[in-house]
This record gives C-alpha cells, sequence and structure tokens, in this order.
C-alpha cells in the first residue's frame, strides 16, 4: 500500500446547520454533493476535494470529547485577511511562528470543540518566535 494524500475528517455535530455555518462562513469551505445516507450528513468542499464531512448525532449521550484526535489542519494563503476574517466572526485563536520551521500558525476551536490549524508559509506572515492569544 502507497498512501498518497489525506482525504478528508469526519466530525460529529448535534447541531448540523450552525456547523455548516461555522466552516462555510468562517473557514470559506463549500457545501457540495453529499450522499444520501441513514444519517444527516454534509460534506465541505476545498475546490473539488469534499475534505470535511459533517455527521449528525443526538446531543445526548455522547461526549464532548474528541478523544485522542487533537486538530485537522488546512495549508492556507492570506494570513492578515484570515485574522481580519476571524476577529469579524468573533473567534477566538492563538497565533504562532516557527520560523525554525517556516511556519505561521492559527488555532482555533471548531463549534464541536475539534481544533483547526491554519498553516501558512513565511513570506505571508511575519512576528515573534512564540504563540499567543488573539482576539
Amino acid at each position: 500500500m502507497s498512501m498518497l494524500a489525506m482525504d478528508h475528517y469526519t466530525v460529529l455535530t448535534a447541531d448540523m446547520a450552525g456547523s455548516v455555518d461555522f466552516y462555510r462562513k468562517v473557514l470559506g469551505l463549500k457545501p457540495g454533493w453529499s450522499p444520501k445516507v441513514d444519517v444527516p450528513v454534509t460534506w465541505l468542499y476545498i475546490g473539488r476535494q469534499a475534505v470535511l464531512h459533517l455527521v449528525g448525532r443526538k446531543p445526548q449521550g455522547r461526549s464532548t470529547s474528541t478523544g485522542r484526535f487533537d486538530h485537522v489542519a488546512f495549508r492556507c494563503q492570506g494570513y492578515a485577511a484570515t485574522k481580519r476574517r476571524l476577529r469579524r466572526h468573533g473567534i477566538e485563536f492563538m497565533e504562532q511562528h516557527l520560523p525554525a520551521i517556516g511556519l505561521n500558525q492559527l488555532f482555533l476551536a471548531g463549534p464541536e470543540g475539534v481544533w483547526v490549524e491554519l498553516i501558512f508559509r513565511p513570506n505571508d506572515a511575519a512576528g515573534p518566535a512564540r504563540r499567543r492569544r488573539a482576539a
């Protein structure tokens, strides 16, 4: 077996409309074709690739913990515009600059508690090599 690339990740949600709204408005993912299955599902896309599958679940009886799963990361462009967009939507985020490995990162929590990391190239952002909270 040869692995080629990550295909998608799946998040369980008790609030499908709110989750779709967050990933669409805040992160810019686009709803698209989703299969018809026994549970509510919405696939969200980057271009032609469905990268996030939201699956509806009942809120009672399930833990809000994501277990050992910590976060999902996306390569992005437009560092300053992304920070403005997050602030406009009232989304808290943490910022980290790692010049030694050429990464600038923003971390934010999705509505289901799953962390999202947005990664930018060094020429797309500049700052101190430390982690800080931003609003």
